[in-house]
């Protein structure tokens, strides 16, 4: 049973840290301090190597410490037990591009991404179901980025297409042209990057439903839906899909150059989730909503490692105290084979046998 082992982390000059070298156990780890002491941010830059973003949603200039111009990020981990050490770099400046390197070797965001798998799991996931599209189409990008690293040039594709097409749907007289040129362009990646999400969401259901039935029980059915303008079911046939995108674009296209702005595409998409055909933005109590993230979080943990063979490195930031004990008893009894690392602000209301245990305190970090 093979898992990522994280061996080291080195931070110089990102968020709160001057500067940090820390080394885990390959089993349970436990970052344990007061609130606003700096354990988040170790977790922020451990996740951050899976998929180049801050899982708190700020730019890369607020990764770096205050009055610094620049930081610098460094990991060393193994894939699996027999395999050599692999060593990833960032580097982070307020005045030049974001630098990469892979064991030494400088590379770009497409080629770096995929080499490091991380699952988190925090208090903001907990509002993933109540919070806006926006948040729940970062989640299916983030990790479809993971999984599928090519993914990351036909989402920046989209996103530079979908950016230009707007600015020019805000002049007084566009260019019909040029906006046809958009309007293609938008549709061969929106296609691409439909299927990409979709498909993951279709991978990613079947063993949320099973999980959640363990843990809720048989008499309540967990089902996750890719929520398209363009098909009710699930459709991976390309051809459908732009024919279906370039019929809704021509539907909207006077209420495009009335509001200036693209209507249509998967930046409007979302991911939903329901309960026995009910949606749980609006039917699920607290208690069933936190059981269905606690489900999502372990089928992507579940799904990395049948992608991949290894199981992720799995960071749980300050979700226990949020978790019931009989939702505590289900995360743990699948995250057994991972290499495990926990911010908790409580020493003593949370022990493991074994676990490698630090204290965090004003962002510097001692072991217990």
């Amino acid at each position: 049973m093979f898992k990522i082992y994280l061996q080291n982390i080195k931070l110089s000059q990102f968020r709160s840290y001057n500067y940090l070298d820390l080394s885990f156990s390959p089993s349970t780890n436990i970052l344990c301090g007061k609130n606003a002491q700096g354990k988040t941010n170790i977790i922020e830059a451990i996740h951050y190597f899976s998929t180049l973003k801050s899982h708190r949603f700020v730019s890369d200039k607020e990764l770096i410490l205050s009055d610094c111009d620049a930081a610098k990020m460094q990991i060393t981990y193994q894939k699996t037990p027999d395999s050599r050490m692999e060593k990833m770099k960032i580097g982070l400046s307020k005045s030049a591009k974001r630098e990469l390197s892979l064991n030494d070797v400088k590379t770009d965001n497409a080629s770096f991404l995929g080499e490091f798998h991380s699952v988190l799991f925090s208090p903001e996931d907990l509002n993933l179901i109540k919070g806006d599209k926006e948040q729940r189409r970062r989640f299916l990008d983030a990790d479809v980025c993971q999984i599928r690293p090519r993914y990351y040039k036909i989402l920046k594709y989209y996103n530079s297409i979908l950016r230009n097409r707007n600015k020019l749907l805000k002049e007084e007289h566009p260019d019909e042209t040029l906006l046809q040129v958009y309007t293609d362009k938008l549709v061969e990646f929106g296609t691409e990057v439909i299927i990409y999400r979709a498909l993951f969401v279709e991978r990613l259901k079947e063993t949320a439903k099973k999980i959640y039935a363990e843990i809720a029980g048989e008499a309540e059915e967990l089902n996750l839906r890719y929520e398209s303008e363009f098909f009710d079911t699930f459709v991976e046939d390309r051809a459908v899909i732009r024919e279906a995108f370039h019929q809704k674009l021509s539907e909207v296209a006077k209420e495009e150059h009335l509001f200036h702005t693209t209507r249509v595409g998967p930046h409007r998409d979302d991911l939903e989730f329901y309960l026995n055909d009910k949606n749980a933005k609006i039917y699920a109590s607290q208690g069933q909503q936190r059981t269905i993230i606690l489900a999502l979080k372990l089928s992507e943990l579940l799904f990395m490692k049948e992608l991949t063979g290894s199981y992720p490195v799995l960071l749980l930031d300050d979700i226990l105290s949020e978790l019931d004990k009989t939702r505590q008893e289900s995360l743990f009894s699948y995250i057994k084979p991972c290499q495990t690392i926990i911010t908790i602000t409580d020493a003593q209301a949370f022990r493991v046998e074994g676990a490698k245990t630090f204290l965090v305190e004003n962002s510097v970090v001692t072991e217990q």
